[in-house]
């Protein structure tokens, strides 16, 4: 009798080589996949470079460029922006009214099109109640002002994740776009034994996680598959046989978590390959590469997205009739290295 464990593997490779090799080679597509993509602050020698021929929106966190806005209006291009906050009391309704209207004035003074809610809280009941009515009062008023506004949602790579308890099906049917977080799964490392080293955006966790927003009700034609322009790079306590062991650095009830390693943009990444050990390895359970380096006597083990591993990931999102795919974040390469740049936004559909 197979284990619980080996049974659902087996029903996700089966689930996601059918889409491979059924969907993804369909021909006719109502419209082009939407592009969502974040970007954080930059000049135009990073975002003039990106391909616009593909971006649908663009998502500012914590900045705006008014050449920007108008570039990405000539090419039809939403742009949207994160808060810079949230209300203390979500519960509070006049407090979220008078977040809502200065949300509304700002979108106003440079004529943006909406924003992004990327409230990454760890939320009980009380908060969800808040937070949902929120997103929906909003909505509301954004497209009371304008019903072309745009307002997405960022959920975690899994409904719960990070005991990011939400109102899940209530806040998609409120927004625009469900923008699902497709990476940052090793946020909470459960299981026994010692901590280690893991993927960052495995293949079959990231669509195990899609299917049960679809299950809560969640409409894929409102969700984007979101990927990791960047991966994470953990110093090993031990390296035995591709097995690094890394230090507990507990989160939200979890004893193990990616917070024992660090983020890295994918042109450092690519950096530091460079110098790698042995070379890049495949983990073929994850699909996804990693590689381990050596500096000042430290041993480090580097998991990433590529263009192969990101590849797959975009074709199973477009090919199970998602709304499209997108990213955190735009300006993570470098852009004038020019095999770079065409490699990673080649690959988009």
């Amino acid at each position: 009798m197979l284990s619980p464990a080996l049974s659902t593997y087996l029903s996700l490779l089966a689930l996601v080589g059918g889409v491979l090799n059924v969907l993804v080679n369909q021909e006719s597509r109502e419209s082009k996949p939407h592009v969502f993509v974040f970007l954080l602050e930059c000049n135009a020698s990073v975002w003039n470079r990106m391909d616009w021929e593909k971006i649908t929106t663009v998502a500012l966190a914590g900045w705006v460029d008014g050449d920007l806005v108008e570039a990405a209006h000539s090419r039809q291009t939403k742009v949207v922006f994160i808060p810079d906050h949230y209300p203390k009391d979500l519960g509070n309704e006049s407090e979220r009214r008078s977040w809502i209207t200065n949300q509304l004035n700002y979108s106003d003074k440079f004529g943006l099109d909406g924003l992004n809610f990327d409230f990454e809280d760890e939320v009980g009941h009380d908060d969800a109640r808040g937070y949902a009515d929120l997103v929906e009062e909003t909505s509301r008023a954004f497209k009371s002002y304008s019903n072309n506004s745009q307002i997405s949602i960022d959920y975690g790579w899994t409904p719960g994740a990070d005991k990011r308890n939400y109102l899940y099906k209530e806040m998609a049917d409120n927004v625009d776009i469900v923008f699902v977080m497709g990476y940052d799964t090793q946020s909470q490392m459960f299981g026994t034994g010692l901590c280690r080293a893991r993927p960052n955006s495995p293949l079959f966790s990231i669509f195990r996680g899609i299917q049960k927003y679809i299950q809560l009700g969640i409409s894929k034609k409102k969700m984007i598959l979101g990927v990791p322009w960047y991966g994470y790079k953990y110093p090993c306590v031990t390296l035995k046989k591709g097995v690094c062991v890394i230090m507990e650095v507990p989160f939200r009830g979890c004893n193990c978590s990616d917070a024992a390693g660090k983020e890295f943009a994918y042109k450092d990444v690519l950096e530091m390959e460079n110098k790698s050990l042995t070379g890049t390895h495949w983990d073929n359970i994850s699909k996804t590469p990693f590689f381990e380096t050596l500096e000042d006597g430290q041993i480090y083990q580097i998991w990433f997205d590529n263009p192969t591993s990101l590849t797959t990931k975009y074709k199973i999102g477009v090919g199970m009739g998602l709304l499209g795919v997108g990213f955190w974040t735009g300006n993570y390469l470098d852009y004038d290295n020019q095999t770079m740049r065409q490699q990673m936004w080649s690959i988009l559909p």
